[in-house]
């Protein structure tokens, strides 16, 4: 009994040194991760929107955080954000896409100024398996086919105006963006 339990110990000890093995857990990104990229940032939450889109949020997607998106965005196996960061003393808001890897935690791979509608845009999470149409009243000469999401995607609401989907493109390896309303 004694000589099986060394001899499992013994392989534990010598798959874990083994570099493309990793026994220890994948560390995901986290608020901390956050606040040393962005100083003087907070992740936004229900009280920095307006009454309207604070109400209707909190009605809609009571088990959600506005600010915040935690998913696998790429499909690599580590957890990834997708945050709107105010700035605390300033209407100065940010979205903000943070991808994890086995060789880089939390780099910013997309970003955009949501300024002009600070206290009225949030996130929440699209299905991987969900079906996506860009809207109709988009007029461009040839329209985006239909999508179908292989990793969990980030809706963007402008509460009355607008939503976006972003997304990673296995393909392209990027995130892609879709407006699916407005």
């Amino acid at each position: 009994m004694h000589k099986a339990m060394r001899v499992i110990l013994i392989a534990v000890i010598l798959v874990c040194s083994i570099p493309s093995f990793s026994c220890a857990a994948k560390k995901a990104c986290d608020e901390q991760d956050i606040r040393t990229q962005f100083p003087g940032y907070h992740i936004l939450d229900a009280r920095d929107l307006d009454t309207m889109t604070s109400n209707y949020f909190q009605e809609k997607f009571s088990m959600l955080a506005p600010g915040l998106v935690k998913a696998d965005f790429d499909g690599n196996g580590y957890q990834d954000l997708a945050v709107l960061l105010r700035a605390d003393n300033v209407k100065t808001t940010k979205f903000v896409i943070f991808l994890s890897s086995a060789s880089a935690q939390c780099a910013v791979a997309y970003e955009l100024d949501v300024s002009l509608h600070y206290d009225s845009v949030y996130l929440t999470p699209v299905r991987a398996g969900s079906a996506l149409s860009q809207t109709e009243s988009i007029d461009i000469k040839t329209p985006m086919s239909p999508v179908k999401l292989a990793h969990t995607g980030i809706r963007l609401t402008y509460l009355g105006k607008a939503e976006v989907v972003l997304y990673w493109d296995d393909k392209l390896g990027k995130i892609i963006t879709i407006q699916t309303a407005d």
